[in-house]
């Protein structure tokens, strides 16, 4: 497979709350990266959707709030991966940003 992401994905559990078209949704960020995350959820949105996300660090380290969009989609449920979708990060402020990037340094060092 191959794999064109420019950053790479570290594992996680993380919860993540998404917007649905009436509210938003709770779930789980199985892995993310600087440029992107992989929700797991049964109930993907198709890709090229764009939707608010809101991703809470572990450890009161704060609330990572942006836009993203659906890159692909994984209908099939695995024991080792879950159902749900690829999404890229394509909004975020400069201080989610900041933040996102402190993390992950974070858990490269870990």
């Amino acid at each position: 497979m191959d794999d064109r992401r420019r950053s790479p994905r570290l594992d996680v559990v993380l919860k993540v709350r998404f917007e649905r078209k009436e509210d938003f949704k709770d779930a789980l960020i199985h892995n993310i990266s600087q440029t992107g995350v992989y929700l797991a959820t049964d109930a993907p949105f198709d890709a090229g959707y764009q939707f608010a996300i809101e991703i809470d660090l572990p450890n009161d380290k704060g609330q990572i709030k942006g836009k993203c969009e659906v890159i692909w989609v994984n209908e099939i449920e695995a024991e080792d991966y879950p159902k749900g979708m690829g999404v890229q990060l394509v909004e975020l402020e400069p201080k989610d940003r900041e933040l996102l990037e402190e993390y992950l340094k974070e858990l490269e060092n870990a």
